[in-house]
């Protein structure tokens, strides 16, 4: 058996339609939209496998205490479309913010998971 390391959910769920892979550990936003992209016929969905939420991480220097201070940011997230990218997306519509790409402030960076911790993610913009 080999395996295979993906950025995020999306790229496994194309490597599943693919036949690249045959299983796939992913978050539900993904499976979900792999499911409905097949109709149901490219994938099986067997169990849950993860729940309790997420958490924001951020830098002691950037001034950020609460949600109230979240404007003008930059985010890192994985991938457009995977489970921390929706949740994130709609975390901050519910909190009354809007990302540069709808005409707000707040800065969405999709950046691979190694590269948000060794600062390449800055790279990319």
């Amino acid at each position: 058996m080999q395996t295979q390391v993906f950025n995020a959910g999306p790229s496994a769920i194309e490597a599943l339609f693919a036949n690249r892979i045959d299983v796939a550990y992913v978050g539900p936003n993904p499976a979900i939209n792999g499911y409905i992209k097949s109709d149901g016929q490219g994938l099986r969905i067997i169990a849950g496998a993860a729940s309790g939420g997420v958490v924001f991480v951020v830098r002691n220097d950037d001034g950020i205490n609460s949600t109230a201070d979240l404007g003008g940011k930059k985010f890192a997230s994985p991938q457009l479309g995977n489970t921390q990218d929706v949740a994130l997306r709609s975390f901050l519509l519910k909190n009354g913010y809007k990302t540069s790409d709808n005409g707000g402030n707040i800065q969405i960076i999709n950046a691979a998971n190694a590269d948000v911790f060794t600062n390449d993610a800055k790279k990319q913009h």
